[in-house]
């Protein structure tokens, strides 16, 4: 079962600009920034209440290899997906299956990227096309 919003993930041009709009413009605190060389990002969570928004930029823009270089290149800045948490990710992924909702395999696997989520399982990914054209990620809270 879906719990509640996890945070709002936005993909940048430049992740050092954009900490400086986010946190003076709209006075957000910075949680925490990452590298994660095997995803090809580095980001940075911003606290808003209860939630993050998690600002991404790729570390290559041209490596077309890279989901959010490509996102950046077709798509350009903005809302790049919506981490839900839910009770159990692999039992929510096989639920919504049996819905007919697509889960995208193999999405993210390193478990870097569910600690720096905050998620004790690996993320799952439903596929933008089962979601109203929404990118979204499935996360276990840690206990």
């Amino acid at each position: 079962m879906i719990k509640r919003l996890s945070h709002i993930a936005i993909v940048v041009n430049n992740l050092a600009d954009a900490r400086k709009i986010w946190g003076e413009a709209f006075h957000l605190i910075e949680k925490s920034t990452e590298v994660i060389p095997i995803h090809g990002i580095k980001n940075a969570f911003l606290v808003l209440g209860d939630n993050l928004i998690e600002l991404i930029e790729p570390i290559d823009h041209q490596d077309m290899n890279n989901p959010v270089a490509r996102w950046l290149a077709t798509r350009g800045e903005g809302l790049y997906h919506l981490a839900l948490i839910v009770d159990d990710v692999a039992e929510e992924a096989k639920l919504l299956q049996r819905k007919g909702v697509t889960i995208m395999e193999g999405k993210v696997s390193d478990s870097s990227v569910a600690s720096s989520w905050n998620s004790s399982a690996k993320p799952c990914w439903v596929h933008p096309k089962s979601a109203s054209g929404t990118l979204l990620a499935l996360l276990q809270e840690k206990p």
